[in-house]
């Protein structure tokens, strides 16, 4: 925990990536996201949130690259987008990180697991990830955070702060 929250410490949130991929034989080729994992590059950070695998549980770890790990067959190509403009409301400013804040929480040296997670911003914005989402997660603000603790475990709602 101590390696993420050191290497976030006052960074700037400057894109938000989705892996997915592309149908070669689709005219327009269109891309398809897969939200099994999304990259928050903070400067020359990255961090990856990925669904720990159908236990409606996130890992946040810091990562070297973005990564497809999906199977795709000989029709599809890898591909990677960014969200920045429809996640972030001030995509252009700085959108520094003030805390991470984790819900149900388990943790490594290298690794934080949790139930769900927000990044909280200096410019008032709040980032929440939700990996209930049937497809995987789902990112949205406040609105977003009450949903999903509506629907929570009275267990899953101790939190706690990172940054």
């Amino acid at each position: 925990m101590s390696k993420i929250k050191g290497a976030l410490s006052g960074a700037r949130l400057t894109d938000v990536l989705v892996t997915g991929f592309v149908d070669k034989n689709e005219r327009p080729v269109r891309f398809h996201a897969l939200w099994r994992a999304v990259y928050f590059e903070f400067d020359d950070v990255l961090l990856k949130m990925a669904v720990v695998g159908d236990s409606g549980r996130i890992r946040l770890f810091l990562a070297d690259e973005v990564s497809n790990e999906a199977d795709l067959n000989d029709d599809m190509l890898p591909a990677l987008s960014s969200v920045r403009l429809q996640v972030l409301r001030d995509p252009d400013g700085s959108n520094v990180l003030a805390t991470i804040r984790t819900w149900n929480t388990i943790q490594s040296s290298e690794w934080i697991e949790c139930s769900a997670a927000r990044l909280d911003l200096v410019n008032g914005q709040q980032i929440f990830i939700d990996p209930l989402n049937y497809f995987g997660i789902q990112l949205g603000g406040r609105e977003q955070e009450e949903v999903w603790k509506q629907n929570a475990q009275e267990s899953w709602l101790e939190s706690m702060e990172i940054a």
